[in-house]
């Protein structure tokens, strides 16, 4: 899961960048869903080596 969230954030980054110079485009809605979704998914992945490595994480 780690790894997706890396790819999810930098496919994320490049489509901000791309819609930098294509207005009007699909790309700066899909950039912020690919960074945002990134971020979420890279929260979830160490929540779950924490999990596994015997951390507690409180009430999840």
């Amino acid at each position: 899961m780690f790894i997706a969230a890396i790819a999810a954030w930098v496919v994320g980054a490049v489509c901000l960048a791309v819609s930098a110079f294509w207005m009007g485009s699909v790309l700066f809605p899909a950039g912020i869903g690919g960074v945002v979704g990134g971020w979420l998914l890279y929260q979830r992945s160490m929540e779950r080596i924490a999990r596994d490595n015997g951390v507690d994480l409180g009430d999840r």
